[in-house]
């Protein structure tokens, strides 16, 4: 797990655009050219990981801290690992790295949102110690259909 750099442009579109990240990512099918922006926004954000191995870039993720009150509390804003490399335990052992560094950086809480129809995530993030802790009904709404998803909201104590 490395800061992404403008040098990662290309394995952040491709794994950001791969068919089973990117529906549930905020944007929908994006130009290299449309997604410049979308990266630039990312990289602004507290912290942007990128994980590799031998064989290449297979995952990334976003980070944000939030003020006052609520400073020890971590927002996981994106995370999504390549389709090819799914089922491998690379997205066990990022989400691992990630929650250590957050450990080390004196946080408490980790939380982010998954939408309701991603049947792939939710048991996922069960396994690795995740509680479901609330729901925002009609929070997402993908380009390409006509009805809204209701996001749960799933949060780990780390200490």
């Amino acid at each position: 797990m490395r800061n992404v750099t403008d040098a990662d442009f290309d394995s952040i579109y491709e794994i950001y655009t791969d068919e089973s990240v990117s529906r549930f990512m905020s944007y929908g099918d994006l130009s290299k050219d449309d997604f410049k922006e979308v990266f630039e926004s990312l990289k602004s954000r507290c912290y942007f990981f990128i994980f590799e191995d031998e064989a290449g870039a297979y995952g990334h993720c976003t980070v944000e801290n939030r003020a006052g009150r609520c400073a020890a509390s971590a927002y996981l804003g994106t995370f999504g690992i390549k389709s090819s490399r799914q089922g491998q335990g690379l997205g066990k052992k990022a989400l691992q790295q990630v929650e250590d560094y957050l450990r080390e950086q004196g946080f408490k809480t980790l939380y982010f949102f998954v939408e309701s129809d991603n049947e792939t995530a939710i048991p996922f993030y069960k396994k690795l110690g995740f509680k479901e802790s609330g729901m925002v009904p009609q929070y997402f709404k993908r380009e390409n259909e006509d009805h809204y998803v209701d996001d749960y909201i799933f949060s780990k104590v780390l200490n």
